[in-house]
């Protein structure tokens, strides 16, 4: 009897449960894989990598916007966001904030709220340049931004939100004092921001792009489409 157990046991863990992982690779190989190009022309959901140019003034550089959204559950309706940016915008001086202000990634949900649409709440912070001294940087203002999103019929991530900046520091010598004052990383409740505005955006999707081939001929000269090679 305990060598028939033993057999079970052996049976199951090394026969059952590599047959049962192999079922997703035979039915894909049955089916047959997407190529790359078919990945991107059928990307319908929010959940991705997506980039938004946006350029407030012709003076002015554009900003980057980096995003990623994963699923949270297998429903396809809650998703986390990160994002953040290579070039935000340093200087707040306009908020009664000085400093070359360092910010932090933002981080928020969506929620599925219709047929195509999403609820969104993304927050994130600000510090001033770290010191020299070994200390933590001041965090100077956090912000939420609120709205909705939903894929157009070009694939593009649209969203309509409402950015709403809170100074954690006094700001305009105290006239506005700060709206975190327990340093909790939230605004203190019942505290209005001190800027709010509309934050529209629109973002791109990051597609799966074709492998450039780098060779060399007889006489060691890269043969390639790049400008240089290596």
């Amino acid at each position: 009897m305990k060598n028939t157990r033993t057999f079970s046991i052996a049976a199951r863990k090394y026969i059952l449960v590599p047959a049962i992982l192999a079922i997703p690779l035979l039915v894909g190989a049955q089916v047959g894989f997407l190529t790359w190009q078919e990945y991107n022309e059928t990307a319908d959901s929010i959940a991705g990598t997506w980039i938004s140019s946006q350029q407030n003034s012709p003076e002015d550089n554009a900003l980057i916007w980096t995003e990623v959204i994963t699923p949270l559950d297998n429903t396809g309706t809650r998703y986390a966001y990160q994002a953040s940016s290579p070039n935000p915008q340093a200087n707040w001086s306009f908020l009664g904030l000085t400093g070359v202000q360092m910010h932090g990634q933002a981080l928020g949900e969506l929620v599925q709220t219709g047929e195509n649409e999403y609820t969104f709440t993304v927050m994130c912070h600000a510090a001033k340049a770290i010191p020299e001294e070994d200390a933590h940087a001041e965090v100077q203002w956090l912000w939420y931004w609120v709205g909705t999103a939903w894929l157009d019929e070009d694939g593009t991530l649209m969203k309509d939100g409402t950015w709403q900046v809170y100074n954690s520091v006094d700001v305009f010598d105290g006239a506005y004092a700060d709206k975190d004052a327990d340093d909790d990383g939230f605004p203190d409740e019942g505290v209005k921001p001190l800027l709010a505005g509309a934050w529209p955006m629109a973002s791109k999707r990051i597609q799966l792009q074709p492998r450039m081939t780098v060779a060399y001929d007889a006489n060691g000269v890269c043969q390639s489409d790049a400008d240089f090679c290596y």
